[in-house]
């Protein structure tokens, strides 16, 4: 894996580049794309090219809207991607928006209290991205009254 992509590395490549974005990919092909304007995406191997929006990134939060079919049942909890949450040092908070609530959650502590989960792979040997899964209970004590909202496409 290339080194942590720091908000100066980011920057630096920005700068030297005409390309509006920068990109981490995983050993099976995942790649997770953070734009210049802070949209953050990413393209899974096993779909083919289709690019999912999964958040954004503005000061030094990463903001991410999370609803029911995004929740793991058996481990309570929902997951969010790893390649954000431990390859980039370019936010100190993640804001996940579920169900008109708003959480605002220290990114250490989402990184130290949730748990990676590894799910089998497909029989064509491509797989989910790897996540990390922090627990609703825990969520909820990090609920704040109001946060700046910003409209997110469909996943």
């Amino acid at each position: 894996m290339a080194e942590i992509l720091t908000k100066e590395i980011f920057n630096a490549i920005l700068a030297h580049s005409s390309q509006p974005k920068v990109y981490r990919e995983d050993k099976i092909g995942n790649r997770l794309e953070v734009y210049r304007d802070g949209r953050v995406h990413i393209v899974l191997a096993r779909e083919k090219g289709r690019v999912r929006k999964i958040g954004y990134i503005s000061a030094d939060t990463y903001y991410t809207k999370r609803v029911e079919k995004h929740y793991h049942q058996s481990s309570k909890s929902f997951g969010i991607n790893y390649l954000i949450l431990k390859e980039t040092a370019l936010f100190n908070w993640v804001c996940i928006t579920y169900q008109g609530n708003h959480y605002r959650i220290p990114k250490d502590t989402v990184t130290q209290l949730g748990r990676v989960l590894y799910f089998k792979e497909c029989p064509n040997g491509e797989s989910f991205e790897v996540q990390i899964f922090f627990p609703l209970a825990i969520m909820r004590n990090y609920k704040i009254e109001f946060e700046t909202e910003r409209k997110f496409e469909d996943d």
